[in-house]
């Protein structure tokens, strides 16, 4: 699907989103794949049914890919970010005794993503809609298994790891509902576009070096804040209060910089 919309054969986001559902149900059922209920004592009633949580994972992973999505608008942006994600995992793994499945297929997967980081610095290469729903799918289900093996992993940890994705599609969506718009209408008012914007305004710098600078300002933001999670990986409160730490300072960010710099 990320294809054909790189493509040009498949522009409409409904019809998108759609397929994406089918194909996100079809998958986790088949390979059963769900999200464990006992880690979210809030959601057991609702996770302990199979076809709610078949739903409700389909739906988180809907929120993560399509997320991702919106960030590939800057450089290094997406690429950074899933980086992040795995290299966090991986110190984890290295430092902790946590099981650890498809461990082959993250190496993989963070081989690619260098290749793709380093050439996306320059514009040279980009992830496209196809890179950008491929890698957040993959990361989406190696969080739910680890989640599910590793009883000492907060789920809340996971949450961290995907707050910004997850986060940017959530506000852009009630944004636009406020704004009496489509949930699904694309616009150029998120938080990596007015930050661009702000840096763009000194046209000394060639705009392909803004780019990937707004990008990685970004993800050393994200940095900072996994950095602090992967250390209390296995904290509940402190997950929780990080995660409204990113919330505020990510609301903060973008209301001064809409104030300051609003694009039209």
């Amino acid at each position: 699907m990320g294809l054909l919309s790189d493509l040009g054969l498949l522009e409409s986001p409904t019809k998108r989103f759609f397929l994406q559902s089918i194909v996100i149900v079809s998958f986790l059922f088949f390979f059963d794949i769900k999200i464990n209920s006992e880690r979210l004592i809030f959601l057991d009633f609702l996770l302990d049914k199979k076809i709610l949580n078949l739903l409700f994972t389909t739906f988180c992973i809907l929120i993560i890919i399509n997320g991702s999505n919106f960030m590939d608008g800057l450089n290094t942006l997406t690429a950074g970010y899933c980086l992040l994600i795995l290299f966090s995992l991986i110190f984890i793994f290295l430092n902790n005794q946590i099981i650890f499945p498809n461990y082959n297929l993250l190496l993989i997967t963070v081989v690619s993503l260098l290749v793709v980081f380093l050439f996306n610095i320059f514009g040279k290469i980009y992830l496209g809609d196809n890179g950008a729903y491929l890698v957040a799918f993959i990361i989406s289900i190696l969080l739910i298994e680890i989640s599910r093996i590793n009883y000492i992993v907060s789920p809340f940890y996971v949450v961290n790891l995907l707050w910004y994705p997850a986060f940017e599609n959530f506000f852009s969506i009630i944004r636009k509902i406020i704004q009496k718009k489509s949930p699904m209408s694309p616009d150029n008012h998120h938080l990596h576009q007015l930050l661009f914007a702000y840096f763009n305004k000194n046209k000394k710098f060639n705009k392909v070096f803004v780019n990937s600078f707004t990008g990685c300002v970004i993800n050393f933001f994200n940095f900072i804040i996994f950095a602090f999670a992967t250390m209390y990986y296995s904290n509940t409160k402190i997950q929780i209060l990080i995660i409204l730490i990113s919330i505020f300072f990510y609301n903060l960010f973008y209301f001064i910089l809409k104030k300051k710099f609003l694009i039209n």
